[in-house]
Protein backbone atom coordinates (compact mmCIF):
# COMPACT_ATOMS: atom_id res chain seq x y z
CA UNK A 1 0.00 0.00 0.00
CA UNK A 2 2.92 2.44 0.64
CA UNK A 3 4.81 2.07 -2.34
CA UNK A 4 1.11 2.74 -4.29
CA UNK A 5 0.68 5.70 -2.71
CA UNK A 6 4.45 6.73 -2.89
CA UNK A 7 4.20 5.73 -6.28
CA UNK A 8 1.05 7.92 -7.15
CA UNK A 9 2.20 10.76 -4.77
CA UNK A 10 5.38 10.61 -7.60
CA UNK A 11 3.35 11.46 -10.63
CA UNK A 12 1.76 14.25 -8.76
CA UNK A 13 5.18 15.58 -8.09
CA UNK A 14 5.97 15.05 -11.54
CA UNK A 15 8.79 12.56 -10.67
CA UNK A 16 9.30 8.72 -11.20
CA UNK A 17 11.73 8.15 -8.87
CA UNK A 18 9.57 7.92 -5.42
CA UNK A 19 11.91 6.23 -3.22
CA UNK A 20 14.05 9.03 -3.56
CA UNK A 21 11.63 10.99 -1.35
CA UNK A 22 12.29 8.14 1.51
CA UNK A 23 15.70 7.96 0.80
CA UNK A 24 15.96 12.00 1.63
CA UNK A 25 15.01 11.41 5.27
CA UNK A 26 11.74 13.30 4.46
CA UNK A 27 9.62 10.09 6.67
CA UNK A 28 7.82 12.72 8.52
CA UNK A 29 6.27 14.53 5.50
CA UNK A 30 5.58 11.26 3.67
CA UNK A 31 3.75 10.01 6.86
CA UNK A 32 1.34 13.28 7.39
CA UNK A 33 0.56 12.83 3.99
CA UNK A 34 -0.38 9.30 3.84
CA UNK A 35 -2.71 10.42 7.11
CA UNK A 36 -4.14 13.59 5.12
CA UNK A 37 -4.87 10.51 1.84
CA UNK A 38 -6.27 7.84 4.58
CA UNK A 39 -8.73 11.16 6.20
CA UNK A 40 -10.02 11.85 2.54
CA UNK A 41 -7.65 14.90 1.63
CA UNK A 42 -5.28 14.16 -0.37
CA UNK A 43 -2.71 16.94 0.62
CA UNK A 44 -2.47 18.83 -2.27
CA UNK A 45 -4.73 21.67 -2.63
CA UNK A 46 -6.46 22.35 -5.77
CA UNK A 47 -4.33 25.03 -7.10
CA UNK A 48 -1.27 23.44 -6.50
CA UNK A 49 1.70 21.85 -4.34
CA UNK A 50 1.12 21.76 -0.84
CA UNK A 51 4.19 23.00 1.74
CA UNK A 52 4.52 19.49 2.76
CA UNK A 53 4.82 18.34 -1.04
CA UNK A 54 6.98 21.09 -2.47
CA UNK A 55 9.70 20.52 0.93
CA UNK A 56 9.25 17.35 -0.41
CA UNK A 57 10.16 18.28 -4.53
CA UNK A 58 12.76 20.59 -3.31
CA UNK A 59 14.99 17.74 -1.06
CA UNK A 60 14.59 15.23 -3.96
CA UNK A 61 15.66 18.00 -6.42
CA UNK A 62 18.65 19.58 -3.90
CA UNK A 63 19.18 15.49 -3.95
CA UNK A 64 19.89 15.67 -7.34
CA UNK A 65 22.25 18.82 -7.65
CA UNK A 66 19.52 21.67 -8.46
CA UNK A 67 20.33 23.88 -5.35
CA UNK A 68 18.89 27.13 -6.77
CA UNK A 69 15.51 25.19 -8.04
CA UNK A 70 15.43 23.56 -4.39
CA UNK A 71 15.87 26.58 -2.43
CA UNK A 72 12.97 28.36 -4.89
CA UNK A 73 10.52 25.11 -3.74
CA UNK A 74 11.08 25.57 0.05
CA UNK A 75 10.41 29.57 -0.48
CA UNK A 76 7.48 28.37 -2.33
CA UNK A 77 6.45 26.34 0.62
CA UNK A 78 6.69 29.01 3.01
CA UNK A 79 4.90 30.96 1.00
CA UNK A 80 2.27 28.20 0.88
CA UNK A 81 2.61 27.68 5.01
CA UNK A 82 5.17 29.95 6.86
CA UNK A 83 4.71 27.85 9.94
CA UNK A 84 6.42 24.89 7.97
CA UNK A 85 9.22 23.97 10.13
CA UNK A 86 10.26 21.82 7.76
CA UNK A 87 10.47 24.45 5.19
CA UNK A 88 12.33 26.33 7.83
CA UNK A 89 15.29 23.43 8.60
CA UNK A 90 15.58 22.55 4.83
CA UNK A 91 16.38 26.51 3.60
CA UNK A 92 18.47 26.76 6.97
CA UNK A 93 20.99 23.70 5.79
CA UNK A 94 21.16 25.41 2.36
CA UNK A 95 22.32 28.91 3.99
CA UNK A 96 24.47 27.36 6.09
CA UNK A 97 26.32 25.26 3.33
CA UNK A 98 26.10 28.66 1.00
CA UNK A 99 27.72 30.94 4.12
CA UNK A 100 24.53 32.61 4.78
CA UNK A 101 25.34 32.12 8.68
CA UNK A 102 22.53 34.92 9.56
CA UNK A 103 19.80 33.59 7.37
CA UNK A 104 20.61 29.79 8.39
CA UNK A 105 20.63 30.99 11.98
CA UNK A 106 17.04 32.40 11.47
CA UNK A 107 15.83 29.69 9.35
CA UNK A 108 16.91 26.46 11.83
CA UNK A 109 15.93 28.43 15.08
CA UNK A 110 12.37 29.46 13.74
CA UNK A 111 12.31 25.47 12.91
CA UNK A 112 13.17 24.06 15.85
CA UNK A 113 10.51 26.96 17.42
CA UNK A 114 7.74 25.56 15.14
CA UNK A 115 8.72 21.64 15.49
CA UNK A 116 10.05 21.54 18.89
CA UNK A 117 11.39 17.35 19.83
CA UNK A 118 11.12 16.73 16.43
CA UNK A 119 14.09 14.10 16.31
CA UNK A 120 15.07 15.17 12.15
CA UNK A 121 14.84 18.65 12.49
CA UNK A 122 16.77 19.21 15.84
CA UNK A 123 19.06 16.93 14.10
CA UNK A 124 19.79 18.65 10.93
CA UNK A 125 19.75 21.80 12.70
CA UNK A 126 22.12 20.74 15.53
CA UNK A 127 24.55 19.37 12.78
CA UNK A 128 24.49 22.89 10.81
CA UNK A 129 24.90 24.96 13.93
CA UNK A 130 27.89 22.72 14.65
CA UNK A 131 28.96 23.50 11.59
CA UNK A 132 28.55 27.12 11.56
CA UNK A 133 30.37 27.34 15.13
CA UNK A 134 27.58 27.22 17.39
CA UNK A 135 28.50 23.96 19.35
CA UNK A 136 26.64 25.71 22.59
CA UNK A 137 23.11 26.24 20.70
CA UNK A 138 23.72 22.56 18.91
CA UNK A 139 24.23 21.07 22.81
CA UNK A 140 20.72 22.90 23.89
CA UNK A 141 18.76 21.25 21.16
CA UNK A 142 20.19 18.09 21.34
CA UNK A 143 20.18 17.38 25.58
CA UNK A 144 16.32 17.32 25.33
CA UNK A 145 16.71 14.22 22.98
CA UNK A 146 19.17 12.24 24.53
CA UNK A 147 17.22 12.92 27.97
CA UNK A 148 14.54 11.52 26.17
CA UNK A 149 13.51 7.34 27.23
CA UNK A 150 13.90 6.21 23.82
CA UNK A 151 17.17 8.59 22.90
CA UNK A 152 18.06 8.84 19.33
CA UNK A 153 21.84 7.17 18.91
CA UNK A 154 22.50 9.88 16.65
CA UNK A 155 21.98 12.84 18.61
CA UNK A 156 23.89 10.93 21.99
CA UNK A 157 26.96 10.58 19.30
CA UNK A 158 26.44 13.70 18.21
CA UNK A 159 26.17 15.57 22.24
CA UNK A 160 28.83 13.22 22.96
CA UNK A 161 31.27 14.93 20.48
CA UNK A 162 30.12 18.28 20.91
CA UNK A 163 30.66 17.53 24.62
CA UNK A 164 33.90 16.44 23.76
CA UNK A 165 35.08 19.25 21.91
CA UNK A 166 34.53 21.45 24.46
CA UNK A 167 36.56 18.93 27.25
CA UNK A 168 33.42 17.80 29.30
CA UNK A 169 34.18 14.63 29.18
CA UNK A 170 32.51 13.86 32.50
CA UNK A 171 28.89 15.01 30.94
CA UNK A 172 30.27 13.43 27.46
CA UNK A 173 30.32 9.92 28.87
CA UNK A 174 27.27 9.47 31.13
Amino acid sequence: ACAFLLAGYSRKLGTDRGRDIVLTGSMSLLARLVNGILRGRSGIPPNGLSADALVMRGMQRHTQGDVEVARGDFEAALQADARCAPAHCALGVLHQRQGARESALHHLQLACRLAPGTRAIVLRSAQALDELGLADEAITLLEPIVAAQSADWRASMRLARLLGARDDIDTATT
